[in-house]
């Protein structure tokens, strides 16, 4: 027995679920089930029984319940001394290259406003480099947008996004601004790729993969975004990023999006931490804050 665990049958008591208490504790339903298992096994009793739909108290875990309410009342109200005894706690967020760019700073803004007491650290890298940072626990959790590939991290979808190809006007073939330009055609054309290892680049591979294509050796290739911007820019080949990162260009004029009808660029966000990881108030807050971005 173990006081997360005695934590975790508090929500699931809470919230009469074992799925409404993953929400609340920020876990992976499967988490919580194991832990409740863990816990009934340890008493050799079973704590819970389902009843229409619902998770009702046995008897056994009724008093359980009574005994450790004021034990876990106590703890939090240390918790919350020990808060004040350090000038600042400490967030510490990890985030790819074009979510620390364009959606990080905006999100780290508004949850000073809530929460100037709490000090917000930030590394911006690649996606296997900061699922790395996590692992080693340098980070209490990290936006992604690419796969996860570690079994001992839970991830979750904040945000759907999608990747384009970018290039001049004058050098998209004619019809591609539509729905002229198939996969094959945009693999004949110069490639400005983001490095191996990258989310972007995965999700790219991935996308060749699924349609039984390999992608071929870039004429650029960079961790740097911005450069693979500006390459494109002058016209040396056709960038493949975020949609997000390349909104001034587009507005401008002075990069356009080529439709690709037969490739599907689209991907999800992911919020990743260690399953063993809890959020304390201060992560749960800016959680909140991201899931009810638009």
């Amino acid at each position: 027995m173990t006081l997360r665990l005695l934590r975790i049958f508090a929500a699931v008591c809470q919230a009469g679920s074992m799925t409404g208490a993953s929400r609340r504790l920020h876990l992976s339903q499967p988490a919580v089930s194991s832990a409740i298992r863990e816990l009934e096994t340890s008493y050799d009793t079973r704590l819970f029984e389902r009843v229409s739909r619902r998770l009702v108290l046995t008897a056994n875990g009724q008093q359980l319940l009574e005994q450790i309410r004021p034990i876990l009342a106590q703890l939090d109200e240390l918790e919350q001394l020990a808060q004040g005894w350090s000038v600042r706690q400490q967030l510490r967020i990890g985030a790819t290259l074009s979510i620390g760019s364009k959606l990080l700073p905006d999100l780290v803004s508004a949850y000073a406003k809530r929460q100037p007491q709490v000090q917000v650290r930030v590394k911006v890298a690649s996606s296997d480099l900061i699922e790395q940072a996590v692992l080693r626990h340098e980070l209490d959790f990290a936006l992604i947008e690419g796969l996860v590939h570690s079994d001992r991290l839970s991830s979750r979808v904040f945000k759907q996004d999608r990747l384009c190809a970018l290039a001049l006007p004058q050098l998209c073939p004619a019809g591609s601004s539509g729905a002229g330009l198939d996969a094959r055609g945009l693999l004949q054309l110069p490639l400005l790729l983001r490095e191996a290892g990258s989310g972007t680049r995965e999700r790219f591979e991935q996308a060749l993969a699924a349609a039984e294509l390999s992608c071929p050796e870039p004429v650029w290739e960079s961790h740097s975004s911005t450069a693979l911007l500006s390459a494109a820019s002058q016209g040396l080949g056709v960038a493949i990023l975020p949609r997000i990162l390349a909104l001034d260009q587009l507005r401008q004029g002075s990069l356009q999006e080529l439709a690709v009808r037969d490739l599907d660029l689209s991907r999800s966000l992911r919020l990743i931490h260690l399953k063993t990881w809890t959020a304390d108030p201060a992560a749960a807050d800016f959680i909140q804050l991201l899931e009810a971005e638009p």
